[in-house]
């Protein structure tokens, strides 16, 4: 081997050597050295909004709105023609007339006279029934005389001491006596109907007097008057027209699958031919807002109209509000014909349910519960829906947290976080249904 070659196979051999020996350096160090400790890292979910459910009781109520009405309106209309002489004070639009105060009053001067009349004419009946009545007499006295006179005449026929002539004689006086008896009798009952006749045209004079002071059988409130001092009305011809006020109605538009949420369906016939069933019809709660103040009644849905809207398909149930005036002296507020009205039906009562807002539903079958910090989507039972919330029957357990958040993506079992305090549950509200949106 020649020099070069020599040192050229030494300096392979110390490069050999050197990443030997470098090589099994650095695995001594990586199998000696201590392993770094691996950093904990807590996986931290997003924050969503719960509340905590519980069930319980809550009565359904069927809201909807509607105008007042009068319940019972009527027409002003004198039942006697004349000349008024005198008008009452209050006898103008939104003017108040008590039950039996007179609206105006008709001369009554014809009206007397007419009674004056029939009154005399009842005592010429009576004169008239007088003498019908002595005639009778006079002719039962002849008639009993012939009658014996011709009992006598047969006896001495039979005797052989009265002729034929004679008893023909006694026949015919018996016979005129009969008929006199009858033409009185005739006469009697003639006056006793003339006499009966002159009573009714005396009532009719007092009726038609008695009528010319126009009143009302029921407290009312004036719509419109048509008529001065001193004008002449016409029987029949209606003069103003007024309104009851001890009662109003409200006519409320519902859908026909709303009734069911109804103790009792108030079906006119129904209640006419049950009238026991009156104090069990749906209380309704009635709210206005006037003058800037808010009013309250309480009334009651008394019937359903009796066919459903050709158009809307509607059912209309009539609420009935009764004394809409009480109050007013002391400075109440009425509930007058043509206020527009909110209305909460109080309906059946929902036993163990449990009140969530709508949103919180999910395809309106389904909700998100957190349950140690994870999701679990959980199918529930929806038995009612209003506007604001939905009631579950079923699906859930008290003491849950529902999610309420709007979560734009959510998988089962996700990690979240929750508020330290967590919201209560909900509350029926006073008016919790609504007109619109019912299942």
């Amino acid at each position: 081997m020649s020099r070069s070659s020599a040192r050229t196979f030494a300096q392979v051999l110390l490069t050999l050597f050197v990443l030997i020996v470098g090589v099994a350096a650095g695995s001594a160090f990586m199998f000696t050295k201590d392993k770094p400790e691996k950093s904990k890292t807590e996986t931290r979910g997003p924050l969503v909004e719960v509340f905590r459910v519980k069930s319980s009781s809550i009565q359904v109520k069927i809201n909807g709105n509607g105008t007042v009405r009068a319940k019972q309106r009527t027409q002003i209309v004198p039942q006697v023609s004349g000349r008024v002489e005198s008008i009452h004070r209050n006898m103008l639009s939104g003017g108040f007339i008590r039950s039996g105060e007179a609206l105006m009053t008709i001369e009554k001067a014809d009206y007397v006279l007419a009674g004056k009349l029939a009154q005399s004419q009842v005592e010429q009946a009576k004169a008239a029934e007088s003498t019908a009545k002595a005639q009778i007499d006079e002719a039962h006295v002849r008639v009993r005389d012939a009658l014996d006179d011709l009992a006598q005449k047969n006896e001495l026929r039979d005797q052989g001491a009265a002729n034929k002539r004679e008893i023909d004689k006694a026949q015919l006086a018996y016979d005129i006596a009969s008929a006199q008896l009858g033409v009185a009798r005739t006469r009697l009952s003639a006056a006793q109907a003339q006499l009966s006749a002159a009573n009714v045209a005396v009532e009719q004079a007092d009726l038609s007097l008695k009528r010319t002071s126009v009143t009302l059988p029921f407290d009312a409130v004036i719509v419109s008057e048509k008529v001065d001092k001193g004008q002449h009305v016409v029987m029949g011809q209606p003069v103003g027209e007024v309104y009851a006020i001890d009662a109003v109605e409200i006519p409320i538009p519902l859908e026909d699958r709303q009734l069911k949420w109804f103790n009792l369906v108030p079906v006119a016939h129904l209640i006419s031919e049950k009238p026991q069933l009156k104090e069990e019809l749906p209380l309704v709660d009635v709210a206005t807002e006037f003058l800037g103040k808010q009013r309250k009644w309480t009334g009651r849905a008394v019937r359903t109209e009796a066919e459903v809207d050709p158009n809307s398909r509607m059912v209309h149930v009539i609420v009935q509000v009764d004394h809409p005036f009480d109050g007013v002296s002391e400075g109440a507020t009425p509930l007058m014909p043509g206020t527009f009205v909110s209305v909460a039906i109080h309906g059946v009562t929902l036993e163990n349910v449990i009140a969530i807002p709508r949103y919180a539903l999910r395809n309106d079958e389904s909700v998100w519960v957190v349950k140690d910090n994870k999701l679990t989507k959980r199918q529930v039972k929806v038995v009612r829906r209003d506007r604001n919330r939905a009631y579950i029957g079923e699906g859930l357990f008290d003491n849950e947290q529902v999610v309420t958040s709007n979560l734009d993506v959510a998988t089962e079992g996700m990690v979240v976080r929750v508020p330290e305090k967590v919201a209560g549950s909900l509350r029926a509200p006073s008016h919790n249904a609504s007109s619109a949106q019912k299942k």
